[in-house]
């Protein structure tokens, strides 16, 4: 299925790729009017295998673009999320940070890859891992999400031993309470 979507900006930013969720995943091109690569008036994109073609109409030219290592890896990246390939994507998202360690989307992706394998194997330390993506992204909603998640699976897997511990408190309370019961009746028959 489509896991990215590239479209012409009409106010000469040029080829806006983003996911399906409409995060901005890179640009290309521009508008301008005699700069090779440039366009003036975009009049259809198609893709040709995993170069853009642009029909320019102001130009009168057919543009193809390559795409760059850097997209192609992104373009992975998000592939792979997309299919539920979370290890894959994990790694894609790292190589992705190796060509630029300030991109927040990267972040975000080792975040959501993070917590996807972090739910499927309950596992308490990759949920702590996507928390920090998502820190480092400043990503609020997905770090909520994990929050939540993280703290279901801990009380989940904590659940024996905190009903465990009330168990003992009750009893304990219940023994005391017992114990000066029975300590009060002592003390009221020796002085009777």
């Amino acid at each position: 299925g489509v896991v990215a979507q590239t479209k012409f900006c009409g106010s000469g930013d040029g080829m806006i790729t983003y996911d399906v969720d409409g995060t901005l995943l890179y640009i290309a091109g521009g508008a301008s009017t005699n700069q090779y690569g440039r366009i003036k008036n975009a009049a259809s994109i198609a893709l040709f295998g995993d170069d853009i073609v642009v029909s320019d109409t102001g130009n009168d030219t057919l543009t193809v673009y390559k795409i760059t290592d850097y997209a192609s890896t992104i373009n992975k990246a998000v592939s792979a999320s997309a299919n539920g390939r979370y290890e894959e994507a994990l790694l894609e998202w790292q190589n992705v940070l190796k060509m630029n360690s300030g991109l927040y989307i990267a972040y975000t992706g080792l975040g959501k890859a993070q917590m996807r394998i972090a739910m499927a194997d309950s596992d308490l330390e990759g949920y702590e891992q996507a928390l920090e993506y998502f820190t480092l992204a400043n990503e609020k909603s997905y770090y909520s999400k994990t929050f939540k998640e993280l703290r279901k699976d801990s009380l989940s897997e904590n659940f024996g031993l905190l009903v465990g511990v009330f168990g003992v408190i009750v009893a304990g309370i219940i023994a005391l309470y017992v114990v000066n019961k029975i300590k009060k009746k002592k003390k009221h028959e020796r002085g009777a």
